[in-house]
């Protein structure tokens, strides 16, 4: 007899799943093996840009991607989530395909048609670590940190092939194709020097570099083009030097420096976003927000405003009419939305936080459910444990689930039901909001149990729900509930639940679920649970 238990490990690293045997359990004390990692959900990333489809924006994370609904500009709806098997850097879009240049597992293309369901369709790892990627036509350019510009033929998405490259003698970052050119960021960290290539990709087999600027000190991470004017952006704040200069390269062989900026303090700019035609540019400001210039005369750039973010660091930026877009390294913030219609003074507007890393997950049937707070509920098959897929996904902004008979309960500020008999294709069912979830739900016969705190009140109650008719749970019962709650478990054989809170264990009788009752208590030994010591999770067994 086997089961699994599923560990969540330090930041960025996901959650393990482990094989654990009941018999050598039960003779030996506990025996684990590790399986295999469900990829955590994805953090924002670095350096990178925001881009828009009509009233979708796709926002790129350390794993993969998300895909937001801006349709009503002061209230952005989560749409979807896409996981990488690397670590995202950069990302392009030909609609309906999205090309990510995924560090070590090269390039990624996932079909976007469907912002619901995005499904990646090709992959090609034939080169090192993809950082930058662009794409005109049939073929995508790759700045690999290791082996300089990769070209592929993508005429057919599903598979990718590996048509040219030209070594560099410093590593690649961002690039953006102006055809027939493309340029190039790359530098040195140490010793500390970077710049710019200019490539002619007319034969894209064998893209010639036609041009290049480098300079010492100049840590050149990304760069932008508009009307033959080039946004160099340095990475690095380093007294001596600007971190934003503007290039002439109309003459490709002889780029001319027109201009520079530097930021309040001298902050790192790791990215900008310009719209086409305009005379404003956005500048991200590493640790601070972003800036709003005016280079209507690109030698004399003039600063208007600053917009400086709360939570610090931007890790990619991104306009759309007059709205800009940063994503912030702190996930609880995630996506600052910014009114630039007066750029004299840009105004917040509102934000959307990313889930990060997954909360209590449920598995039942060989299929598992993985909250992940505002970002939704991943559905991950695991009939082989060694390779866990991804097969669906619920909005439901939960941080608990509980799963039975092809039903998903799950705890948000209320109580979330879906079929997931298909779970490929999960349905909404149903939602109860009278009581907030402070706990993860359990399900026992045709009734779930939680703590949860009834709203109009601001009381915490034990709670039985009949869930007999998915359709319309009914509070069937419940008992008040003093302090506040840890966690439950429910006993494997007798009608008994068992909750923890700081210090104390109760249990409670659910023989009848109209009217549960606590029948006893005990105190903990030791910080078992609060702010001063471990929280102890109550389990049965």
């Amino acid at each position: 007899m086997q089961t699994w238990c599923f560990l969540a490990a330090g930041q960025g690293y996901g959650t393990e799943v482990v094989e654990m045997s009941m018999i050598l359990l039960a003779l030996l004390g506990m025996e684990l093996r590790y399986l295999a990692t469900i990829p955590d959900p994805p953090s924002p990333g670095f350096g990178m840009t925001v881009l828009f489809q009509d009233t979708l924006c796709y926002v790129p994370t350390y794993a993969g991607f998300e895909i937001l609904d801006i349709s009503d500009p002061d209230s952005i709806r989560f749409v979807s989530h896409q996981t990488t098997p690397g670590y995202t850097r950069h990302m392009d879009l030909a609609y309906p395909y999205l090309y990510v240049a995924d560090d070590y597992d090269g390039l990624v293309v996932a079909d976007v048609s469907d912002p619901e369901q995005p499904v990646i369709v090709g992959h090609c790892s034939d080169m090192a670590y993809a950082w930058g990627v662009g794409h005109y036509g049939d073929n995508v350019y790759v700045g690999d940190y290791d082996e300089g510009l990769v070209v592929l033929d993508v005429s057919d998405p599903q598979q990718p092939i590996r048509v040219g490259s030209l070594p560099l003698d410093e590593p690649a970052w961002g690039l953006e194709v102006c055809y027939p050119y493309l340029c190039l960021a790359a530098h040195v960290e140490y010793p500390r020097i970077g710049g710019f290539y200019v490539f002619d990709i007319t034969d894209p087999a064998t893209p010639v570099q036609v041009g290049s600027v480098m300079d010492s000190g100049f840590c050149c991470a990304e760069v932008s083009v508009r009307d033959s004017i080039l946004y160099a952006c340095s990475m690095l704040h380093l007294t001596a030097h600007p971190n934003l200069v503007l290039y002439n390269i109309s003459r490709p062989a002889t780029p001319v420096e027109l201009s520079s900026y530097r930021p309040p303090g001298g902050a790192a700019i790791i990215g900008i976003a310009l719209r086409p035609g305009d005379t404003l540019a956005f500048p991200s400001i590493f640790t601070r927000g972003m800036a709003v210039l005016n280079v209507a005369d690109p030698t004399q750039p003039k600063e208007l405003s600053t917009f400086r973010c709360a939570s610090g660091q931007v890790e990619a930026i991104g306009v759309s009419s007059n709205r800009v877009y940063m994503l912030q390294a702190d996930p609880s913030v995630g996506l600052v939305e910014v009114d630039v219609s007066d750029p004299t003074q840009p105004s917040y507007v509102t934000n959307v936080a990313f889930g990060w890393h997954f909360m209590r997950p449920a598995v039942t049937e060989g299929v598992g459910f993985f909250p992940r707070l505002v970002s939704g509920v991943d559905i991950y098959g695991l009939t082989n444990p060694l390779a866990p897929r991804k097969m669906g996904w619920v909005p439901s902004q939960a941080d608990a689930a509980a799963a039975r008979g092809g039903l998903l309960f799950c705890a948000s500020t209320g109580l979330d039901i879906y079929d997931v008999s298909d779970p490929e294709h999960p349905q909404f069912v149903s939602t109860s909001d009278t009581f907030q979830l402070l706990t993860k739900p359990l399900v026992r016969g045709d009734h779930l149990y939680y703590v949860g705190r009834l709203k109009n009140i601001g009381a915490d109650f034990l709670v039985a729900v009949d869930i007999s008719d998915s359709t319309r749970p009914r509070l069937a019962g419940k008992c008040w509930y003093a302090g506040s709650c840890y966690d439950i478990a429910l006993d494997p054989i007798q009608p008994y639940l068992y909750a923890t809170r700081y210090m104390m264990l109760e249990v409670f009788d659910i023989s009848n679920p109209l009217a549960p009752v606590e029948v006893a208590e005990c105190s903990l030994r030791g910080s078992a649970t609060g702010p001063n010591g471990p929280r102890r999770s109550c389990l049965c067994g």
